[in-house]
């Protein structure tokens, strides 16, 4: 699979590859997202650290520590899933026939981080200290994304033909 950001900023520091790719391989602009490793290991940072926001205070009145925190990493790593799993029966739901089910499935996990940390970070529920720094952290992300999508920078310009490959040989 080309790798293929699903976030403006992304996109854009995709443009720029720290090595150049097998000479095999040709990259060409994506229709549809795919697995930029870096966008994966900062989103998987990221919904870990506001799922933490939400669960440590949660689970503050687990006196035993030996079962909090054993608790609390469970929590960390199984509630995204479940909230993933849900958010994607609406992002089908949404898609219809309009977009790639996926990169609906991926803007409305965002967008419901997004609504969490402005939620969490600025609003009713502000946290304070760690928990206020996580959430306004996503919102500069989350902004510093609409700019360079205002920008142009994270827009897809083309598709192209799939790329060479020596298990996909020109015909």
């Amino acid at each position: 699979m080309t790798p293929r950001a699903l976030t403006p900023l992304f996109r854009c520091l995709e443009k720029r590859p720290c090595r150049p790719p097998p000479p095999e391989i040709e990259f060409y602009p994506a229709k549809n997202s795919g697995n930029h490793v870096g966008e994966s290991h900062f989103l998987a940072l990221a919904t870990a650290l506001l799922a933490a926001t939400a669960l440590v205070p949660a689970t503050a009145g687990i006196a035993h520590a030996w079962l909090r925190w054993p608790l609390t990493a469970l929590l960390i790593f199984l509630v995204p899933h479940l909230l993933m799993t849900a958010l994607s029966w609406i992002g089908g739901w949404i898609s219809g026939k309009v977009r790639h089910r996926g990169t609906v499935q991926d803007w409305t996990c965002l967008a419901a981080m997004t609504g969490y940390a402005a939620w969490r970070g600025t609003g009713a529920g502000a946290g304070v200290g760690w928990e206020a720094w996580v959430c306004q952290g996503w919102l500069i992300f989350a902004g510093l994304n609409l700019l360079l999508w205002m920008a142009g920078c994270g827009r897809v310009e083309a598709t192209g033909p799939a790329p060479v490959m020596p298990s996909n040989p020109p015909a």
